[in-house]
């Protein structure tokens, strides 16, 4: 078992006895973690109990991962240890020791997976948690910037907040070189009166790449962080459609500040939409 998997398990432990402070070794500790995985096959005197993966997305065709439904899902069971999985398996099935990240690759991406249920502390992941960690360490922050409703008090959403007028109107000019994103959306949140606000911005259009995103992100923070205190109050939601981001349902019943319009600059509407917002048109 690697250094990384033996603290898997710690570090989840220790990120919910205080949540937050330890979600970013977490997933760090995950992505170069060994896990063990379940495959439908049955042990038998051919096929041994723990069996090595050591395979390449041609192989995915022939592992045959063992799910189980819940709900409307599809999950597949992970497990840090191979004693663990012995705990919850009722019978003897094969066991995958595989890397995490090669298993991202393998699996089908409709899945959920939970890592050791029947534990007294597990996780489960979302398709589009998933999704993010296919893109290594550098997505790690888009899923810790997901809001947090786990302690199930409802949020503060101000739809259009006023005291962030400055970022609005930066974004606005900011924005016009990035031709995938056809609206942008500006809420803040506060999920707790405790906690500080967040600044949530929603893209509409094609999907950012993640070097388009880190650009945003760098352009922004230093105006974020004047204007609320800190820079971890400051979010993307990269498309707003897709209903897997947990932050996306944040901007129902918005409205967006910025779109990119479709109509001629030369035309009323353009000449218009330029008067109201002291610019030459949106292009």
């Amino acid at each position: 078992m690697s250094d990384s998997t033996q603290n898997l398990r710690e570090l989840l432990i220790a990120g919910s006895l205080r949540p937050g402070t330890s979600r970013r070794e977490f997933y760090n500790c995950l992505l170069e973690a060994e896990i063990f995985v379940p495959l439908s096959d049955r042990v038998t005197e051919d096929r041994p109990l723990i069996r090595q993966i050591v395979a390449s997305l041609q192989d995915s065709a022939s592992l045959n991962f063992f799910t189980m439904p819940v709900d409307d899902r599809k999950v597949l069971p992970i497990f840090t240890s191979a004693e663990s999985a012995l705990e919850w398996g009722q019978e003897r099935f094969v066991l995958s020791s595989i890397p995490f990240q090669l298993l991202l690759d393998l699996a089908p991406g409709d899945l959920w997976y939970h890592l050791n249920p029947g534990d007294e502390v597990g996780k489960e992941f979302s398709p589009w948690e998933l999704e993010r960690l296919k893109l290594g360490a550098e997505a790690i922050d888009e899923i810790l910037s997901e809001i947090d409703d786990s302690a199930g008090n409802p949020f503060e959403i101000d739809r259009q907040p006023e005291h962030l007028q400055a970022l609005r109107q930066h974004l606005m000019t900011t924005l016009e070189v990035y031709a995938e994103i056809q609206e942008a959306f500006l809420v803040s949140v506060r999920s707790d009166p405790q906690d500080p606000e967040r600044a949530v911005i929603g893209f509409r259009g094609e999907r950012l790449s993640e070097a388009r995103l880190t650009a945003i992100r760098t352009e922004l923070v230093d105006l974020v962080t004047q204007l609320l205190g800190h820079p971890s109050a400051f979010v993307i939601v990269a498309n707003i459609d897709d209903r897997r981001d947990p932050n996306a349902a944040l901007f129902d019943e918005c409205t967006p500040f910025f779109f990119r319009a479709s109509f001629p600059s030369t035309s009323f509407l353009a000449r218009l939409w330029g008067r109201l917002f002291n610019r030459d048109g949106l292009r």
